[in-house]
């Protein structure tokens, strides 16, 4: 059923379907469906409850695959724009993990090419004429915080969308152009943890990848319902106390660990994460011990080691990574792509100041491949600019 429903919904963004509305969430469309598919079954209450509860767990899927709060802020005309790549969902990159593909591409660079612990303050592009001599004018100029000033012939931009919503206002001299400034804005970034747990020894078979929670629900009530029965003034936002007492709710289950026999990795996202980022360490441990507890019906053995992400908290990363949010269109994230030039005397255009990552890909938007591929990309835009002149 949800599959059938999903595929429904990717048509929108291919053209497949019209939409009569615009600013239609993904969460708005998932309830309408779910509700008349559900109804057609002709279940008793305490299936619809079950059922509705598989449904909520299909919901905190797509939040962790789009770091949203909900499924309410994920722009349903822009959905199906993501394409998934064939091949397995998960790729094995042994005990390294993704430091293996920094040390491949660290290999072929002299180490004095890279400089460490140096936060950029701000980047000076498009120089007036005369504020250095004729060649500096073409430069741009690199300020980090120790005070140090480096000049370079390009700038590759790569941090988070989430570090350009909170500092691009001082980050740039002069300023971004409104369109780029107006799709930071808009564009969705949230914060997606994950939580490893290591065991005494494992407590799962060994032909288990996942363990899943799902909870008992009634049908949920949406944004859409509660503005069209007139009540705009209720909080949809759960408070703080209520998050305290729910966010193990969030975690829709527990994974293994390729190369980690004795770990399981959980995955909890949103305000709820930003929450647990600051709790207590062991008040975190204990409560996903419980859920295990509650959901296998086993003893579960000391956990030995705890890791908790705390992407939300890191000040260069502010979150984790994208989504086309309600009120966004797929052409922001290509505004937010643009390079930023400088016009020469002789209307000569120089790429000055270049963005790259996954919040500047359409297809491959919140992920690890789409920031590779986007680096390649601005690679390639160098490469053809020189040829060109």
């Amino acid at each position: 059923m949800y599959k059938k429903i999903s595929d429904k919904n990717d048509k929108y963004a291919r053209g497949q379907l019209s939409l009569d509305d615009p600013y239609m969430s993904l969460g708005d469309a998932l309830d309408k469906d779910v509700k008349r598919e559900i109804d057609e079954m002709k279940l008793t209450q305490r299936e619809q409850h079950l059922m509705f509860g598989l449904v909520e767990w299909f919901k905190i899927v797509e939040c962790l695959d789009n770091a949203c709060q909900t499924v309410n802020d994920i722009s349903l005309r822009w959905f199906g724009e993501y394409e998934v790549l064939p091949g397995s969902y998960y790729i094995e990159l042994g005990q390294g993990g993704f430091q293996s593909v920094v040390d491949v591409l660290h290999k072929g660079l002299p180490d004095q090419c890279i400089k460490y612990n140096k936060k950029v303050q701000r980047i000076v592009w498009n120089r007036v004429k005369g504020e250095g001599s004729e060649v500096k004018d073409r430069l741009v100029s690199i300020e980090t915080t120790d005070g140090e000033n480096s000049l370079a012939d390009h700038v590759l931009v790569t941090c988070s969308l989430g570090y350009l919503k909170e500092n691009v206002a001082n980050l740039f001299q002069p300023a971004v152009p409104k369109d780029k400034k107006l799709a930071i804005e808009k564009l969705g970034f949230g914060t997606v943890d994950k939580i490893f747990l290591q065991f005494e020894k494992p407590f799962w078979d060994k032909d288990v990848d996942a363990l899943s929670f799902v909870w008992d629900y009634e049908f949920p009530v949406s944004k859409a319902q509660v503005e069209h029965e007139g009540d705009t003034n209720l909080e949809m936002q759960e408070s703080v106390e209520e998050i305290k007492n729910t966010w193990h709710k969030k975690v829709c289950g527990f994974e293994t660990v390729d190369g980690h026999s004795d770990v399981l990795v959980g995955w909890i996202h949103g305000k709820e994460a930003e929450f647990v980022e600051n709790m207590d360490a062991d008040e975190v441990k204990e409560t996903c011990v419980k859920l295990l507890n509650k959901f296998t019906g086993k003893e579960i053995p000391k956990v030995t080691k705890m890791i908790l992400t705390r992407w939300k908290s890191d000040e260069y990363a502010r979150g984790s990574y994208s989504y086309i949010s309600v009120g966004a269109k797929g052409p922001d994230v290509d505004t937010l792509a643009q390079p930023m030039y400088m016009t020469t005397e002789n209307n000569e255009k120089i790429p000055q100041v270049l963005f790259a990552g996954e919040a500047t890909t359409r297809k491959f938007i919140s992920t690890t491949h789409g920031a590779f591929t986007t680096g390649e990309r601005e690679a390639v835009r160098l490469i053809n600019f020189y040829q060109q002149n």
